[in-house]
């Protein structure tokens, strides 16, 4: 559930460019375990989307 709310919450993200990161990866969790490479491989992610991607990674903000 922690994961679907972090992904939830990613505000550069669209919910095409959303829903295309789930069909890649099936789970919020695996796009939040993606390392840096295989997110820029991905032609429909912009820059500022790939650094929300990697910098929005703290559980605790969203476990409170």
């Amino acid at each position: 559930m922690k994961y679907w709310i972090w992904f939830t919450i990613l505000k550069t993200l669209n919910v095409r460019q959303k829903n295309k990161l789930l069909e890649i990866y099936s789970t919020p969790e695996n796009v939040f375990k993606a390392d840096k490479r295989e997110l820029e491989n991905l032609f429909f992610l912009n820059k500022s989307n790939i650094d929300e991607l990697l910098t929005n990674r703290d559980m605790a903000l969203i476990t409170k």
